[in-house]
């Protein structure tokens, strides 16, 4: 009970300073090899929007993103049907 206290009391401070509280709670929810990726996502968008404001403004990022999401599901399903070919084949 004590610890579910003091998340409470931390979350509604957080709140009250308006620190992403859900990003927070992603992150400790998570394993870490997500919530890895999520913080080298938010690390090169922070860079973007630093150093090259005009790659966002165009939309060039969303088409890069949904690219690399796509070919991800496409190559997760090529390795999917390789290995269901080496078990049915062996």
């Amino acid at each position: 009970m004590p610890a579910f206290i003091i998340g409470l009391v931390v979350a509604v401070v957080l709140y009250c300073i308006n620190f992403p509280v859900m990003t927070l709670g992603l992150g400790v929810y998570l394993p870490f090899y997500l919530s890895a990726t999520a913080f080298l996502g938010g690390l090169i968008r922070f860079l973007v929007n630093k150093f090259a404001p005009k790659f966002e403004e165009e939309g060039t990022g969303s088409i890069i993103a949904s690219g690399l999401l796509g070919g991800e599901a496409v190559v997760g399903v090529i390795i999917a049907l390789i290995i269901a070919v080496q078990i049915l084949g062996a």
